[in-house]
């Protein structure tokens, strides 16, 4: 596919529906939407006015005490399909996908989870100008729209931001753990785990946002499981 050329509904790839948390049913679609004034667009999203309204109503949806928890859940929810879905496309179909030119539309369903739609434009890039294109993809993704939405987030509610990039990171390091594994000891595994690492550990924080270290790097307390001796469990170390 030429650098521009745009995706129409029946090519898009799978990732579109591998990253919806889960197949809606019509009038459980519009369930919340509604209460917000239908489908949110992805320039609503970057509005303080829609971000205050959004947060009030997901704060009922959700049942919870006050926003800064709305604010945690709806972000847990919207990082499957948009940081999971374009870093899928990264990383697996070796494609570049700026959200500033993804004309997409959200709509949350009754339990909360989260639908996005819209046609997509990818563009290619050659496998001796990964490293940079994987730079490129971060900058795209977390500075020119994740951490936008962050900010809002946190001006409106009060929130952490730290709170808000750990939701992201556990969902990344789901997911790049579930792909590698999925590889069986190939090459591509080893792609996996290199971006993983970079995107998770090893990046600058510039292409994060306005960071001097990567906002998504946490540290962990390692416990025995008590429910199960033979394993561990990693407690991420975020206040």
């Amino acid at each position: 596919m030429s650098r521009g050329e745009w995706v129409s509904r029946e090519q898009q790839p799978s990732w579109i529906d591998t990253f919806r948390i889960c197949n809606l049913h019509g009038r459980e679609r519009v369930a919340l939407s509604e209460r917000v004034g239908g489908a949110l667009t992805k320039e609503e999203l970057l509005t303080e006015a829609r971000i205050r309204h959004l947060l009030r109503e997901a704060k009922h949806l959700y049942r919870c005490v006050d926003e800064k928890v709305a604010a945690s859940l709806f972000m847990k929810r919207y990082a499957h399909p948009l940081a999971g879905g374009v870093m899928h496309t990264f990383s697996r179909l070796g494609q570049l996908l700026d959200p500033d030119k993804w004309s997409f539309t959200l709509t949350i369903d009754a339990s909360g989870d989260i639908d996005v739609t819209g046609e997509v434009e990818l563009e290619p890039y050659r496998a001796e100008g990964r490293k940079l294109a994987r730079d490129r993809q971060l900058e795209l993704l977390f500075k020119g729209h994740i951490n936008r939405v962050f900010q809002l987030m946190k001006q409106v509610s009060g929130i952490s931001i730290k709170v808000l990039w750990a939701n992201v990171a556990n969902v990344l390091e789901h997911y790049y753990d579930l792909w590698a594994a999925e590889e069986h000891a190939t090459e591509q595994e080893r792609l996996l785990q290199e971006h993983r690492d970079w995107i998770l550990h090893e990046a600058a924080g510039a292409l994060y946002g306005e960071y001097e270290a990567i906002p998504l790097a946490f540290a962990y307390t390692v416990i025995p499981n008590p429910a199960q001796e033979s394993k561990i469990l990693r407690i991420r170390e975020v206040c």
